[in-house]
């Protein structure tokens, strides 16, 4: 699962992450709304043709920071 950052989310839970390589556009999720600036992991699935992120799920930044402390930068 990548991981990304929340650049917006509209009040009905649509939004964009900024992963890599791309901006994926986010689809609402039963798991409620990310806000911006929350790291997020999630799955690329292609929709209508184009790469959608969904199963979004927020991840704890100091979670993040310790699994590259350990296992280094991806």
């Amino acid at each position: 699962m990548p991981v990304g950052q929340v650049l917006m989310t509209s009040p009905k839970g649509f939004g964009f992450i900024k992963g890599e390589p791309a901006i994926y556009f986010r689809m609402r999720d039963a798991d409620g709304t990310p806000v911006h600036g929350e790291n997020v992991r999630y799955d690329i699935d292609v929709i209508h043709g184009r790469p959608r992120a969904v199963n979004v799920r927020v991840v704890d930044s100091a979670a993040l920071e310790e699994c590259a402390r350990v296992f280094g930068k991806a």
